[in-house]
């Protein structure tokens, strides 16, 4: 961010998803300049336990640049911050924390939430996105002012994905893997809703498919193809490439014969 702003940037897309951390972007505010300080005025760095103690937010050192660039977000998740759907709860297991570590991520995170409510004069830990990436979302909306926006969909505007499905006949995506959570606006989802919306047909190819998923696809008009199915995962990470062109391949010859 702050070398877009450094090169005169006006305008930046961050991409937020998968991360190691649940910070809720106090790593990169403080990288802004933001300082957060306890009710003795010590700055608190870390680790994001010490955070329970946070009673100010020092904004005046903050990099005025990148705040004033207009900044959208592109997020694969709509988790808000908190609660049982927020930062804590769902995705930090998924970096190793334990339940007595999720416990104490959620009052962090709802401490920080409280205090940047008291400083900025708004509220946005409910926002959809705010809690992807660990909470980065949370920090974006509400420190730089950044819209969140479903990633896939916008990624796709901007990359020009409505003009390629004009007079499309077929649309190919994929994921690794493809499960519920894909339904929840990650790629394969967003550009099955644009293809839709373009009445092309949808061809998703993942490694591994959900059967309760590909149902609920199929019931969306999506067309789920499993490129590496009885296979260890460690051969099928191998020969991902050859596994996926051998399955577009045979998925060619089958619509081909239809056609005939």
């Amino acid at each position: 961010l702050v070398a877009a702003a450094s090169g005169g940037a006006r305008r930046c897309i961050v991409g937020i998803g998968g991360s190691a951390t649940v910070d809720i972007g106090t790593g990169m505010l403080r990288a802004l300049g933001v300082r957060f300080l306890d009710v003795a005025g010590a700055e608190i760095r870390g680790p994001m336990l010490e955070y329970e103690r946070l009673a100010r937010i020092d904004l005046s050192h903050m990099n005025e640049r990148v705040r004033a660039m207009g900044i959208l977000v592109a997020s694969d998740v709509a988790n808000p911050l908190l609660g049982e759907n927020g930062a804590a709860r769902v995705f930090a297991p998924q970096k190793g924390a334990s339940p007595d570590d999720v416990a104490l991520l959620e009052c962090v995170a709802a401490q920080i939430a409280d205090v940047s409510a008291k400083v900025l004069g708004r509220d946005l830990r409910d926002t959809p996105g705010a809690g992807a990436a660990g909470g980065l979302g949370f920090a974006l909306a509400a420190f730089l002012g950044a819209r969140i926006e479903r990633g896939a969909l916008l990624v796709g505007k901007e990359r020009g994905l409505e003009r390629a499905l004009q007079g499309a006949d077929l649309c190919a995506t994929g994921e690794g893997k493809i499960d519920m959570q894909t339904l929840e606006g990650k790629t394969v989802s967003g550009v099955a809703e644009m293809a839709r919306e373009a009445h092309v047909h949808v061809a998703a190819f993942g490694g591994v498919v959900n059967p309760q998923a590909a149902a609920a696809f199929k019931e969306r008009g999506v067309e789920t193809i499993e490129t590496a199915a009885d296979i260890p995962l460690e051969e099928a990470l191998q020969r991902a490439a050859e596994l996926l062109e051998t399955a577009a391949k045979n998925y060619g010859t089958v619509l081909a014969r239809g056609r005939r």
